[in-house]
Order: structure tokens, then C-alpha cells, then sequence
């Protein structure tokens, strides 16, 4: 009801799903991986993994579809189907289910997010 009520009012709403979680503070692990020198693809964890741990919040995510447009951080994060926590030299993660500040803006970047917001969606070519 309430995306009914924003479009009422003229408004397109738009929704952007949380990060993949895994259900490990992943900033944690890279904050430990880096400080003992260990390989931080360690941290990494498999897309399948998400959806065990986020499987309530993407179902309804994936309801919600067909009444607003949803832009999935999923895309920006996991390739291949491993989802990472250091990307280039950004740290995406900064506990189990929030991004860092650098993680942010290199996700805002990746998908586009301010220009796809603003045009309606289409990721920039």
C-alpha cells in the first residue's frame, strides 16, 4: 500500500535491495585476513550462500518487482557467482550487512545508481 500511495502522488518509487549477505561480519574477516596477511579472497563466499541467508528479504523483494522498480547490489558485487569483500583496493563490507564507505560509492559507481535512479532504471550503456 504504501508504493501505491507514493505513485498516487506522482512519484516512481524505487527500491535497492540490501548487499549480499552472507551471515559473517565480512568486514571483519578482511579487517582480520589483512592485519595477519591472509589471502583476502578467504572472505569471499559463494552467491548460493546469499540467497540461504537473505531468502525472506529477496522473495519479497522479488514480489514487490512487479509494483516498483528494484535495482539488485547483487550485480556490482558478486560475479561468477562469488560474491567478494575487497574489490580493486575497496573494501566493500564494513560488518555482516552493511557496505563500508568506500563500498558504497565503488557499488553507486559500478551500477550507475544516481543516473539509473534518475533516468528510470536503464544502466548506463
Amino acid at each position: 500500500s504504501t508504493i501505491q500511495t507514493i505513485k498516487a502522488l506522482g512519484i516512481e518509487p524505487v527500491l535497492v535491495s540490501p548487499p549480499p549477505q552472507s551471515g559473517f561480519d565480512l568486514g571483519m574477516c578482511a579487517k582480520r585476513a589483512l592485519f595477519y596477511g591472509l589471502p583476502l579472497d578467504g572472505c569471499n563466499f559463494p552467491l548460493s550462500l546469499v540467497r540461504k541467508a537473505q531468502s525472506g528479504e529477496l522473495a519479497f523483494l522479488h514480489r514487490l518487482e512487479g509494483t516498483a522498480r528494484v535495482i539488485w547490489l547483487t550485480g556490482a558485487i558478486c560475479n561468477g557467482g562469488t560474491c567478494r569483500t575487497l574489490i580493486g583496493d575497496n573494501f566493500i563490507y564494513s560488518d555482516s550487512g552493511h557496505l563500508s564507505r568506500e563500498g558504497s560509492i565503488y557499488v553507486g559507481k559500478a551500477l550507475d545508481l544516481y543516473g539509473r535512479i534518475k533516468r528510470g532504471g536503464a544502466p548506463s550503456p
